[in-house]
């Protein structure tokens, strides 16, 4: 049985487990005792709220799970390896202890959660008892789309978004990134080489969002993303103007677009798209990741047999054997 049958059968089990939590609310007290603002502890819930209106379906099914989990790992597999030329300068250095991703059950219940809110922008607090959590959201304009959109190739879409950020990203800080900033890009969560964990969430409708953000800037787009604790966007152009009141870029560096009122594209079906990642460490400025020889795997840690310059935990490797 190949690797990716065995990761699927694995999926099929979590997605199971997926769906089961998202009807316990067991664990909501302890959520409220990490923080009041909790995403599980102000909807103890699993509602769709009033934001949402014609919401057709959130659930993911076990093959789109595999694809955001396959989708994050090559793009991470492509930065490792030291082919990665864009930013702001780049290129992008190689890395020698890019870790692989898995699903995690938890915080998918969580980011399904947050996008049943339809409120367009990151939530405020969405940590776990293990770790601190990274996110990134985005929203596609589904109706503005000029590509065979099912829902795999909007998945593709959704990630390629993200990964595109590296473009506003300085090769130079690499070597100290501080998580706890309020206006890092959604390049951030796809690079952080320590990161091992991905749960994500999605919701499709039509309109209800609500705006937050200091300023406000427009673009022409059919999507727009968030990341971390920012409401920091960036997208593909395309047809449509949109409005977003947003976070002001860090210093002097641009934002490739932002995008707002959504009272514009009323009749438009949205798709939202949210990830949590874990774990990351807000208390102190540290590397995104470790620049040197790709794939060169620290103790414990093996070469991933799919991702050539990606590592994971020997434990996960004797689990696919």
């Amino acid at each position: 049985m190949s690797d990716l049958t065995r990761l699927y059968y694995l999926l099929l089990v979590a997605n199971a487990s997926y769906l089961a939590l998202t009807k316990s609310d067991n664990q909501v007290e302890n959520y409220c005792h990490l923080c009041t603002r909790h995403t599980m502890c102000r909807y103890p819930f699993d509602d769709v709220s009033p934001n949402c209106k014609n919401i057709e379906h959130g659930d993911l099914d076990p093959e789109e799970i595999i694809s955001i989990v396959n989708q994050h790992n090559l793009r991470r597999n492509f930065i490792a390896s030291g082919k990665e030329i864009r930013g702001n300068p780049g290129p992008q250095p190689p890395a020698k202890n890019m870790m692989e991703l898995s699903w995690d059950d938890e915080l998918a219940v969580l980011a399904r959660r947050w996008a049943l809110q339809c409120v367009l922008s990151k939530d405020e607090c969405r940590d776990v008892t293990r770790f601190q959590v990274w996110q990134n959201i985005n929203i596609l304009n589904i109706d503005t789309l000029e590509i065979n959109t099912n829902s795999l190739n909007r998945i593709k879409l959704h990630i390629k978004t993200w990964s595109d950020d590296v473009q506003n990203f300085d090769s130079a800080e690499v070597g100290l990134v501080d998580f706890a900033e309020d206006n890092r890009g959604p390049y951030i969560g796809i690079a952080a080489g320590n990161i091992t964990l991905v749960g994500c969430g999605r919701a499709i409708y039509s309109q209800g969002l609500r705006e937050r953000g200091p300023s406000t800037m427009t673009s022409t787009s059919s999507s727009l993303s968030f990341s971390g604790s920012s409401a920091m966007a960036s997208a593909n152009p395309q047809a449509g103007t949109l409005k977003l009141k947003l976070a002001r870029p860090r210093g002097n560096k641009s934002i490739s677009s932002l995008v707002g009122d959504f009272n514009s594209v009323r009749g438009h079906r949205l798709e939202v798209l949210v990830c949590n990642y874990g774990g990351i460490d807000r208390t102190t400025p540290q590397n995104l990741y470790e620049d040197g020889m790709p794939g060169y795997c620290p103790e414990g840690l093996t070469n991933s047999p799919r991702y050539k310059y990606l590592c994971r935990e020997l434990l996960l490797y004797n689990a696919f054997c």
